[in-house]
Formats: structure tokens, sequence, C-alpha cells
């Protein structure tokens, strides 16, 4: 199965292009590879091709029916920030030394009385695994939310072998279960443990003798590094810390001449490290070595900025032609920050860099200075699919903008990991979405016996606390896909009136909706011409529910059926390691040919197989009929997979034994079972609104029925209702059909 994204119309797209050879030196650093009204296309997360829009749409018009697609219009996209120092895994904060440096104590004298690196180490040997993975991943997603697709982490928190081999594995841990990739580096050389400081020596042997060669065993890490600076390791000592790793496979780095020049640039010079870190007091002599040897320079001006100290000498050393890279050093002591942008606002306005070079320093020189710049740091072909998307008409304004995440979506291995940080939630959380056209007045001293219009909150009302709430209510007012004519459109506000017909006690059932909680969040904005638009409007709208309250319901009320592929698309984009399945209640396959009619409500079923959203076999239609399938499309159901029950069958072995078997058979092979109700499949008699009823469907008994059950099943995790045009009803029967379909499926959910 192939994954297919298209990122296109970007305002300018920065490729970084060839330079992943070599990292990028003197005048090369400004040459960024900028594409006006650019796009990237790539399939399973590799990158095919890199170009302007309308060569790649015109040369990938076959694929992009089967592609998901971003539109970047206004907006600068990037090779994923890499981000080559950090140190990630560690237990605790030190903001109690940040008040002491501000009373005039310096970072060494915080160090030497027990703060500092040993203020942290105490409280990361103090964390089980556990506890430092917790507290690591949420740095880890701060990092993803400012466009970091890759980062290096060190240990060096540990200073003893089992502490610092707990913290490789958490970093291990973490690169295996979140979306960046995570490079490691060991550092059992960060400090003398209090304990030996009146013998360094022994320590020095521990981490030569015992640590490496353990660390290198066990595969856990692909550097070594080492604190070389007075008052913790000496040159010697730390070229011989250095040199044991190469023995071992590790290759060198080194913190170097950050609080003095110490002869630590031109140490990593001679023992071929991959970098130098800091380098904030390097030397004439060991600027001029590392230029020779080709080792990358490592600079973090979070650090200076934070340390108030002078910073760095960037521009002497890009015009020396040394290839720099910048960092965040995150760290809790003299770089507390986990923002990359910011970052890049220092290089420029501290160090004398360009906005080009600090584009360059963050991607593709990032990647050389922790050895994956094969894979990552530029758009090209063959390389993985990682991106950032910034809400910026140019890239100038993100050096411009400072202290701003101008960060709009990040894209990690083709998937959309992570859109902007969630807003306030005072404020309105959704921009895709109109609140709710219609506010009840509540009688609010009122518990039982209420109405639905009084039971349904309205997120313009109050500052929503969502983990409250068990169901979301959304409004998808499109038609404009719709194939027949249809004022779909009008439905989601139809239903809302209709709820003043209705209680939420069910005297069938002897339940009372009003145990759960439920909000409407009002309706997707539409597009007035653009479908393909509106389309993406409704796939953010599903992400946004998933990513600011993933634990409720999300109902929908159309519409048309197109609305449901764009929906299910939403639901995969964030949750991606799932497999969904669907019960689709319809008279109609909804497997039309993407190429006759496009993605219209003849076409979600299809274009969900076709895009590798949905297996055919994972989809199960229950009500079709009659002469309203050709037998082109039950080839391509049964070409696909797809199971599908007639009416014939349903009435037969009744539409409960139906229903179960169905759900039985999905939850044996998904994780979530998606329901969507064509209305069209009550038949006409009982629902004159659907464009598209015919006789012989099924009754409202048997839908309503059919519903519960689904509600019942603790798999069922989203729910549709579609294909409804309130001007074709009569006397408001397809209206509350609808609402009653909406209503049993709850019943369903509050009998789980």
């Amino acid at each position: 199965m192939t994954k297919r994204l298209l990122i296109k119309n970007a305002a300018q797209l920065i490729t970084m292009e060839g330079y992943s050879n070599h990292p990028a030196r003197k005048e090369e650093m400004s040459q960024i590879g900028v594409i006006e009204d650019g796009a990237v296309y790539m399939e399973n997360g590799i990158i095919i091709e890199v170009g302007p829009s309308a060569d790649l749409v015109n040369k990938y018009q076959d694929s992009i029916h089967a592609s998901e697609i971003i539109d970047a219009t206004g907006k600068v996209v990037t090779p994923g920030l890499i981000d080559p120092h950090t140190h990630l895994v560690h237990a605790g904060t030190r903001e109690n030394e940040y008040a002491m440096r501000l009373q005039g104590k310096t970072y060494m004298e915080i160090m030497e009385a027990g703060g500092g690196i040993h203020a942290t180490t105490r409280a990361t040997q103090e964390a089980s695994h556990e506890e430092l993975f917790e507290q690591s991943k949420k740095r880890l997603n701060k990092f993803l939310l400012h466009g970091v697709t890759t980062l290096e982490t060190k240990s060096g928190y540990g200073l003893t072998l089992d502490h610092e081999i707990k913290q490789l594995e958490v970093a291990k841990q973490l690169n295996e279960s979140h979306p960046i990739d995570i490079v490691s580096t060991f550092m059992g050389a960060h400090a003398v443990p209090l304990s030996e400081k009146s013998d360094p020596e022994k320590f020095v042997s521990k981490v030569i003798t015992e640590m490496i060669p353990e660390v290198a065993k066990r595969k856990l890490a692909t550097f070594n590094d080492v604190f070389c600076e007075r008052g913790v390791f000496t040159p010697d000592q730390s070229k011989r810390i250095l040199e044991a790793g190469k023995a071992h496979g590790l290759i060198p780095k080194i913190h170097a001449d950050e609080i003095e020049p110490y002869g630590g640039a031109e140490l990593a010079a001679s023992v071929g490290a991959i970098s130098a870190d800091h380098l904030l007091r390097a030397s004439d002599q060991g600027i001029k070595d590392m230029t020779d040897a080709g080792v990358i320079g490592v600079l973090l001006p979070g650090t200076a900025f934070f340390l108030m100290a002078d910073f760095a000498e960037g521009r002497k050393m890009i015009d020396t032609g040394i290839a720099i890279a910048l960092s965040t050093d995150a760290n809790p002591g003299s770089s507390p920050t986990l923002s990359l942008p910011f970052i890049m606002n220092l290089g420029c306005l501290k160090m004398g860099l360009t906005p080009e070079e600090v584009l360059t320093a963050t991607t593709i020189n990032a990647a050389h200075a922790i050895g994956c710049a094969d894979m990552a740091g530029s758009l090209e072909s063959g390389k993985k699919a990682d991106f950032t998307i910034f809400d910026v008409p140019n890239y100038l304004t993100l050096s411009y903008q400072y202290g701003m995440n101008h960060v709009d979506t990040v894209i990690k291995g083709g998937s959309a990991t992570r859109s902007r940080r969630p807003p306030a939630m005072n404020d309105y959380p959704y921009p895709m979405l109109n609140r709710p056209s219609m506010i009840w007045s509540k009688q609010t001293d009122k518990r039982v016996d209420l109405k639905v219009h009084e039971w349904i909150e309205t997120i313009g009302e109050m500052k929503p606390h969502w983990e409250e709430y068990d169901v979301t209510i959304l409004g998808v007012p499109l038609s404009k896909s719709s194939i027949s004519t249809s004022a779909a459109s009008e439905n989601p506000d139809a239903m809302r009136r209709a709820w003043r017909a209705f209680g939420t006690y069910n005297l069938d059932e002897e339940v009372d909706l009003a145990r759960l909680k439920a909000i409407d969040l009002g309706d997707v904005k539409q597009h007035v011409t653009d479908i393909r638009y509106t389309h993406q409007q409704i796939q953010q709208a599903m992400v946004a529910m998933r990513e600011h309250h993933p634990h409720t319901i999300p109902l929908m009320m159309g519409g048309d059926h197109s609305i449901t592929a764009m929906l299910i698309k939403g639901w995969k984009q964030v949750h991606n390691n799932e497999t969904i399945g669907i019960l689709q209640l319809d008279t109609h396959f909804d497997l039309r040919d993407l190429a006759h009619i496009g993605p219209a409500n003849g076409t979600p079923i299809r274009q969900l197989v076709e895009s590798h959203t949905v297996e055919g076999k994972h989809v199960h239609t229950i009500g079709l009929h009659g002469f309203f399938n050709s037998h082109e499309l039950k080839n391509y159901a049964d070409q696909h997979g797809v199971h599908y029950t007639t009416m014939k069958k349903v009435r037969k072995n009744g539409i409960r034994h139906i229903v179960m078997d169905a759900l039985a058979q999905l939850e044996k092979v998904v994780d979530t079972i998606y329901l969507t109700v064509d209305m069209d499949v009550l038949d006409i008699a009982y629902n004159p609104a659907a464009p598209a009823a015919t006789p012989g469907g099924m009754s409202t008994e048997e839908l309503f029925e059919a519903v519960q059950l689904a509600g019942e099943h603790s798999k069922v995790n989203a729910m549709d209702i579609v294909c409804l045009d309130p001007r074709k009803d009569v006397g408001e029967m397809g209206v509350k059909s609808a609402v009653h379909t909406m209503l049993s499926f709850l019943t369903g959910v509050c009998r789980r």
C-alpha cells in the first residue's frame, strides 16, 4: 500500500539541496535553494520529487487523487529543523540557580558549591525510568511544536554506570515511541562526581574502562562527548576519554572552550571529532585547526544569552571556513529553552549570521553534526519526508520576528504529526469552524426531563472544561460536492432546530441521555467555490477534535457523504498507528470512480480505500438493495474485499443479527470503528428528504436499532449522519428521523 502526500503552493520552499555529502561552508551557507510556489511529492514517507507546484501537479496528476494534499499557500516550507546538541533526558529544574545568578553568582561557582550539573544529577539518579521517560516526553513534544523533527541528546546526569545506562535507555525508548528521531550521545564525562572530587583520575578511569565499553556493547550511543573545561576535565583527560570511545566505535564530540580558552577546539581537531560545541572562548589557533580538520562548530547562543556571557564569534568562524550548526543546548541549568526558532533569532542578532545561514545551521549542517545528513536536513529525492511549515510569507520573517513560534505544521516521515500549539481554552479553539448558529436559552435549575436543546451545551456560552465532555457535535454543511442536487448544507441547522421536539429520556430503553455531557462545536467553514479547500478544513476539524479532546466521541451532522472521507482521514492523521474500520448504513456502495466524478458524495469509501486510509476488507456496508448499484461497483467491492449486506438478507436474518455480525468481524481486526449513516438508507416512504432515497430501503425501526447496537460497541468511536435535504422534507419526517438516529446512537453509548 502506497501512502502519498503532496505539499503544494508554498510561497517559498527551502530545499538546502546540494550539501548532503558535505556540510555547507562560507558562502555555501547562504545558498539555501529557494523555490517560489514550490511543491513536494512523497510516497511512504520518502521524498520523490521537489519543484514548482505546476510541474509536480501535472507530473503526478494520476497519483494526486489518491494523495493527501496540504495547501501551503502563503507559507514557507523548510526541511524539518534539527537540534544537534541537547540534554533532553533529565529530571527536575534549577530555577533557584537562576535567581542566584541574577544576584551575581557565576555558573562555575554554583557548580563547585554542589549545584549546577550535580543538582540535576541527584534528581536524575533518584528518578525512575518511567519518571524520566514522562518528563522527557513532555519536553520532546514541545520540541516538535517548535518544528524539530530530529535531535541529539546526551547522557551525563547519571555519572554512574547504571544511571548513565538508564538515561540512554530512556532516550532509546523515546526514539522508538515518538515521532522525533533521536540520536544518542554518551557523556559520562559531564562532570566529576562530588564523591570523587579528591581523585578525578579515578573517575576518568571508570569512564574509560567501565562505562564506555558497556555503552558500546549495548549499542546505546553513536557519539562520545566530554566537558573539556578547567575544573571539570583537562585536555589530557578529555583526549584519553575520546580516544577510548573511538576504540569502541563511538565518534568523538566535545564541549569545548565554553568558559575560557582551554585547548578544546584544538583537541577536537586532533582527535577527529565530528563537532566541537560551545566555542565561546575558542582561540584563533583552535578555529584554524577546526577549519583544517573539517570539524563542525555547533554554536549554542541560548547558553550565552541565559548566562549573560559574550557570544561565540559565529561570523568570524563562518568567514574562516568552519561549517556552523546551531542548537538550543536544551538543559535545566544554562539553557532552559526548547525553542530552536528563538536560537535562530539569536544567531542573527548576537552572532552576526544571516537569515540564510541560520537556516543552513539548523537543517543540513545540523544534520552533518550528528551524522544523519544522508536522510535528513534537506528536501531532496530519496530523503525522509521531514518538513516544517511556517505560517510566514517568506523566510526572512523567521529571523525578523523574534521570540515567536511561527510553526504551522510539522510533517514527520510523510505524516502530519503536530499542528500549531493548541490555543488557550478560553479562546475559541477552532479557527476552521464557525460558532454554533443558535444558542438556546436554558432553564438552568432544571435537572430532569430536559429537552435535547436544553441538554446539549454550545461552545459559545462558556469556557469548556474538555475533560468533562463525553460527546462533541460538529456540523459539516457541505453539499457542493453532491452529485445530485441537494441542500444538505442546511441539514445541521435543521437538526438543531428539531432538537426542541425531543427529550433526553428514552422510554423504550429507560435511558436518560442527560447522563452524558455533550457540546456543540459549531460548523466547519465553507468556501464559496473551492471544494478541495473545504474538504481540507473538514479534515483539520477532525484533527483538532482529536487533539483537543481525544476522549470524546465526535458526532458529525452533514452535509453530503463526501465529508466522511475527510473526517476519517483527519482521524487517521492524528491516530496514524490505528487500523480503522467502517460500518456504513447506505443504499449505495459509494465506490464510484474518482476519475469520473472526483471527491464527491458517491466516492467516499473509494477515496479511503485508494488512499490506503482504510482497507476494503475493513468496510461493512448494510442496506444495499434493488436497482441502485451497478454491477461494476459490485465487482470493485468484491475485488477489494468490501463486505456488504443487502436489504433482502437483512429482512431474512434481522437487522440485529446483521449488525452484530459486522461488529464482531470488525472488532477482531481494527482498533476503531467509524459509523457512517447515509439517510438514503431509509425507504423513501420514511424519508422523502434524502435526495437519493429509494423504495425498498430500511424502516426507521431497523435504522434506530442498528445505530443503537453500534453505539453500544466500545470500538465505535465516531459517527456521522449525511445526505439529508431539509428542503425536500415533508412534515420534518426526514430531519426528525435523523435526530432520532443520532439519539439512538447515543442511547447505545449510554448503555456501554
